[in-house]
């Protein structure tokens, strides 16, 4: 995944596109992609200070027979009670 860094640099790119441009549609353009990319950035550096706890795998009740073909849509015993 690219980091913050990069990001900005191609929101810094953008800026520089911006002010070469002749036309007011394509400035406008560009300065929205600039503002995209600063916002990447800005949410690059947020997971980054979150830390890799906010990263880790989360466990979730699962029925065994879930994928069964043998059991009747109305079987009860397609959802289990399973302990985390």
């Amino acid at each position: 995944m690219a980091s913050a860094k990069e990001f900005r640099e191609y929101a810094d790119d953008c800026l520089h596109w911006a002010k070469t441009v002749s036309s007011d549609r394509d400035r406008a353009i560009f300065l929205d992609m600039a503002r995209n990319w600063r916002e990447a950035a800005r949410r690059a550096e947020t997971r980054r200070a979150s830390g890799p706890r906010d990263r880790a795998p989360q466990r979730w009740p699962v029925s065994k027979r879930v994928n069964s073909l043998r059991a009747p849509d109305d079987d009860q015993s397609l959802i289990d009670k399973i302990q985390l």
